[in-house]
């Protein structure tokens, strides 16, 4: 950086900048750009870590973020954790006939599509 005469907590040749303006200088940070986030997280910078069924796990990770399993149990290894097979969900969002599941059938498919595109869009 030609306009230090010191070196500044960045070190010479680094400007001291906070492209993001989140309180952390951008060589302190892994997420420049994001300012919401220091570090990636889960879901990547730029991409929130919600955990909307609180087990821990950011919904772009859980394979069930509408119910919480901590475990993720997937016994049948579709996908789809066990406890959203319990509800009768099948991994392409058919309640296979299930009466008991046809009211949340389609609301826990449209989650975990969201999920899975979430994690595509921080991976690509």
């Amino acid at each position: 950086d030609p306009d230090k005469t010191e070196p500044g907590t960045c070190g010479c040749g680094v400007a001291d900048a906070d492209t993001d303006g989140d309180g952390a200088l951008d060589c302190q940070e892994a997420c420049p750009d994001d300012p919401d986030k220091t570090e990636p997280g889960a879901c990547g910078c730029g991409q929130p870590d919600p955990d909307a069924d609180g087990d821990g796990l950011a919904d772009c990770v859980d394979n069930c973020p509408s119910v919480s399993n901590p475990d993720q149990a997937d016994r049948d290894q579709d996908g789809l954790g066990d406890a959203c097979d319990s509800l009768g969900v099948a991994e392409s969002g058919c309640s296979c006939g299930s009466d008991r599941a046809a009211g949340i059938a389609v609301p826990l498919a449209l989650l975990w599509i969201a999920g899975l595109l979430c994690c595509r869009r921080s991976r690509g």
